[in-house]
């Protein structure tokens, strides 16, 4: 059996594939193997046959943002539901463990700004009495 940088063993007895080392479906989403099958007559006869390992994702990667800062200028004359900015966050992982959503967890004790869980878009909510507002992501 091919095995896949040695991600695979077989047992000669059963035909049973078991893995010989982890897999990461980040480096790697699937394998292509080649197994083969002998029989003990003479001539010894065999047949190969393909077999497909899909590696499934788990999540195991957490989101990382785009930037680690990301800063806006808010005029205090601009409206209630104005965009300020939109911050991007991605994981490695792939469909609902990529699946990312965004809140804010510190410094809007004045419920001046929202943020939209799915697009990571701030907007203002209350008139803003400052000009400049630094949103640190970590």
């Amino acid at each position: 059996m091919d095995s896949a940088d040695g991600h695979f063993k077989i047992a000669s007895d059963s035909g049973i594939i078991t893995l010989a080392k982890p897999l990461d479906r980040e480096t790697r989403a699937a394998y292509n193997l080649t197994v083969k099958a002998t029989d003990q007559g003479t001539p010894q006869l065999f047949q190969t046959a393909a077999v497909t390992v899909l590696v499934l994702d788990i999540n195991d990667n957490p989101p990382e943002f785009a930037s680690k800062y990301y800063y806006a200028v808010v005029p205090e004359i601009d409206a209630v539901g104005t965009e300020i900015v939109r911050v991007l966050a991605t994981s490695k992982d792939t469909g609902v463990n990529a699946e990312v959503t965004y809140s804010i967890v510190g410094g809007n004790e004045h419920k001046k700004f929202q943020i939209h869980s799915k697009s990571g878009i701030f907007i203002c909510c209350l008139l803003v009495e400052e000009v400049l507002a630094v949103f640190t992501c970590i």
